[in-house]
């Protein structure tokens, strides 16, 4: 069943007299807008792992009747394409532009309360800085649709890589291995000892993110991942834990995977050594995490 044929059926069910408007939040799969129709097959060939291939069919098929929105977005600093913000909202209609530029709206008291301005409405005025859309700009004259389409294709083959080599550690393990992303979801085998330190796995794990920010506040180089509390493992309501998260924005071989997943171990044992050194004395730290962390 595609989003039109539930359209169809909402709009009859609801006797409307309208078509509701329809925008897909695509801020980050619409790289894969670069493999649709004449250009699927050029790129296609260019997959050499059946692990990949897979998934890209799987998210195409999904891709079906993508005609039937009214607009999308499509964030290119989600990609790590471009520096923040760098944002495009594509429309069918040319009408919200005509409105948003028409001089007609008239500021009330109401739009001056606290979190109820949205000037960008009417106005292109309060635009951000144009870096951003100008990189946009750059990296699609530059790259163009293959070129964007072989981008993504490096960042699959990237997290392939990564998972392979993250399988040889035997205190990490993979919790997204059903993603159809290129995002690696992970957990950290604590030891036992210094999980009862900490009183439990979830402030085990906050507590090392928080040693981790704390290195890296100090200047040190260290692997660049994140933590995801409340993650439902391959979306299963009874199995939630927290995890980490690798993001990967370009193409690293297995053994530049390999150098990463060992500075992380290396934080990890520090972290271990620290807390059971200071156990009698170690602050129990706390911090209120966005839902998800990205």
């Amino acid at each position: 069943m595609t989003i039109n044929t539930v359209i169809d059926q909402f709009i009859v069910e609801n006797k409307l007299n309208y078509r509701p408007y329809l925008h897909l939040d695509s801020v980050i799969g619409w790289l894969f807008f670069s493999l649709m129709n004449q250009y699927e097959n050029q790129l296609t060939t260019k997959i050499n792992n059946d692990t990949i291939a897979k998934k890209f069919q799987i998210v195409l098929k999904r891709f079906q009747a993508l005609d039937k929105f009214d607009s999308f977005g499509v964030d290119f600093h989600k990609n790590g394409l471009c520096p923040y913000s760098s944002s495009f909202f594509i429309s069918k209609d040319c009408r919200f532009m005509d409105e948003l530029g028409d001089g007609s709206y008239r500021y009330s008291k109401q739009d001056f309360q606290y979190g109820n301005l949205r000037a960008y409405r009417y106005t292109l005025e309060n635009s951000r800085s144009s870096h951003g859309i100008l990189s946009s700009w750059v990296n699609l004259k530059s790259k163009g649709r293959l070129g964007m389409g072989e981008y993504l294709i490096s960042l699959y083959q990237s997290r392939f890589n990564l998972e392979k080599k993250m399988q040889t550690i035997s205190r990490l393990s993979i919790l997204n291995g059903k993603t159809l992303g290129w995002e690696i979801v992970f957990d950290i085998n604590f030891s036992t000892h210094i999980v009862n330190i900490f009183g439990d796995q979830h402030k085990t794990k906050t507590n090392f993110i928080i040693y981790c920010w704390e290195i890296s506040n100090l200047g040190y180089d260290i692997p660049f991942f994140s933590i995801v509390p409340n993650y439902r493992i391959n979306n299963q309501r009874d199995r939630v834990t927290t995890g980490f998260l690798f993001y990967p924005m370009k193409l690293l071989s297995e053994k530049e995977w390999l150098d990463i997943l060992g500075q992380l171990e290396l934080l990890i044992n520090k972290f271990e050594h620290k807390s059971q050194k200071e156990q009698q004395n170690i602050p129990q730290k706390t911090t209120k995490f966005e839902a998800p962390i990205r």
